[in-house]
């Protein structure tokens, strides 16, 4: 397993310019000018036997396949080429824009969406946690191409970046390959994080009511605001490991045989 961390997601996004990083994703592996034209990519992993997947949250996002060794090399070439030299056109673009609107109005008829977006925003009222990840509808719609691109040089920079290497390679040989690659990878420093502290609640009873017509089921959702923990667990296999990894900064990690 290799993965490719971004220390970036959506709660570092502007206020009014919501959604960025869940649009960026969308068009991550759209082609390169040189090398991978657009709908390379798809093609390419399928070749490899490379099984490919990502994840979005609040606080990061990472990207990881499951790959054998000897695929290894290429699959960093080819995602570092992806990275710093993203070409995405104008119909590529105006085609996930309408993919993401179309998300939109899919969950409203998602009960569980709702009842989340519900509490958020009475649980991290002065925070960005608030916000969907998918961001602001209204703000999605009005989201240029450059400004993606700018998002993308300004956040998905080498010092923002944690790479994790799980399997049957040593770590000398992982890190080898991954100097090559990434290694050139220049850019800016990351911008500081400055979100606002999370305020504890004092007890008051905050109510917030939202109506649709397009609710079909009545549920009952309990949310308990705990303290961040400090060490994550390894339970849970290989993502488990690589999210101990990621939120410790650790360059090694000692892996249990199971995986």
């Amino acid at each position: 397993m290799f993965v490719t961390c971004f220390h970036v997601e959506s709660a570092d996004e502007a206020w009014g310019h919501t959604g960025m990083a869940y649009f960026l994703e969308h068009l991550m592996f759209k082609g390169t000018p040189n090398n991978y034209p657009t709908g390379t990519f798809d093609k390419l992993m399928k070749k490899c036997g490379v099984v490919i997947g990502e994840r979005i949250s609040y606080d990061f996002t990472y990207f990881w396949v499951y790959l054998s060794k000897e695929n290894l090399e290429t699959y960093m070439k080819v995602f570092v080429d992806y990275l710093a030299h993203l070409s995405i056109t104008p119909e590529e673009f105006e085609k996930e824009q309408h993919f993401i609107l179309q998300e939109f109005r899919d969950r409203t008829t998602q009960d569980d969406d709702m009842l989340q977006s519900c509490a958020f925003e009475i649980l991290f009222a002065n925070h960005p946690y608030q916000r969907e990840i998918i961001g602001v509808e209204s703000e999605v719609q009005k989201t240029s191409l450059e400004e993606i691109h700018q998002f993308r040089k300004t956040h998905y920079v080498p010092k923002a970046m944690t790479i994790v290497v799980v399997g049957d390679i040593s770590s000398e040989e992982a890190r080898i390959i991954a100097e090559k690659y990434y290694g050139p990878l220049n850019g800016p420093d990351p911008l500081p994080r400055q979100w606002p502290q999370i305020l504890p609640r004092q007890g008051e009873k905050v109510r917030l009511t939202k109506e649709s017509d397009q609710v079909k089921l009545s549920g009952l959702v309990f949310y308990f605001r705990i303290p961040r923990f400090a060490r994550r667990s390894s339970k849970g296999g290989c993502h488990g490991i690589v999210c101990k990894m990621i939120s410790e900064r650790k360059d090694e990690l000692s892996l249990p045989a199971a995986c």
